[in-house]
């Protein structure tokens, strides 16, 4: 017998670190449930993880959704993740295979795939990081409005590109080459500040998250920098000496 959800009960401060997990670096997909239409799904480890990464943030930006909670252990940050499941903002799921069907590995055990198309509630809504969470709050509901309209707007114009005026229709040319000098500088940096620290036993990135797909807007362009030393052998030192003589 299918549980029933858990009510969703308001709660201000809450939606608003929900507003950050959706935007944040947490892949979210979609699949199938059991009984509903399509669902918008996570994995608790994925969760778990940014929670865990995330903790000085959510102490200084959001302690307001924490009412005095610490997030100094991970049984904290579980209890933090209870409060969304009962809230009602998330609820627990698990991998729910059509009938007939048997996954099985080599072994013979049974196979849970990464990203299920298929997924149950489950009776226990407790929070585990091995399991999936359906994301239930579908964020700020004027920001979903505006983004429609500039959607639209955006089609229409592109739609009446032919009735520009010329000059506008050369400004829009000579910006989309700048936009792409810009992008294709900023990719030959990037890779010569790698090579070079390469040579010295660093990997040195910046803006390592630029191509990042699972990357919102805000986040393709945090942290500026990152860097740190290789854990090379003596073949890869001597590979490095020998490219660096090739190079000079």
């Amino acid at each position: 017998m299918r549980s029933p959800a858990p009510q969703q009960h308001w709660n201000e401060p809450l939606a608003r670190v929900m507003d950050v997990v959706l935007n944040c670096t947490i892949r979210f997909k979609t699949a199938a449930e059991v009984g509903k239409r399509a669902v918008f799904y996570c994995r608790g480890e994925d969760l778990f993880a940014w929670m865990m990464n995330n903790r000085e943030m959510l102490q200084k930006k959001h302690a307001d959704a924490l009412d005095g909670q610490s997030l100094a252990s991970e049984t904290d940050v579980i209890e933090f993740c209870d409060k969304l499941i009962r809230f009602g903002f998330m609820y627990r799921a698990q991998y729910k295979p059509i009938d007939g069907v048997i996954e099985q590995d080599e072994e013979g055990r049974f196979k849970r795939p990464k990203w299920p198309k298929r997924l149950a509630m489950t009776p226990k809504q407790n929070f585990d990081p091995q399991a999936f969470y359906v994301v239930v709050y579908e964020g700020s509901k004027s920001w979903q409005h505006f983004i429609l309209f500039c959607i639209i707007a955006a089609v229409l114009c592109v739609c009446m590109f032919p009735a520009w005026p010329l000059k506008l229709k050369v400004a829009v040319w000579y910006l989309s080459v700048v936009l792409l000098t810009l992008i294709l500088v900023l990719v030959f940096v990037r890779l010569v500040l790698f090579v070079f620290f390469w040579f010295f036993g660093y990997q040195f990135w910046l803006l390592p998250n630029l191509f990042n797909e699972d990357a919102g807007i805000i986040d393709s362009f945090l942290p500026w920098i990152e860097w740190h030393r290789s854990q090379d052998d003596w073949a890869m030192f001597a590979a490095r000496i020998f490219c660096a003589i090739l190079t000079a």
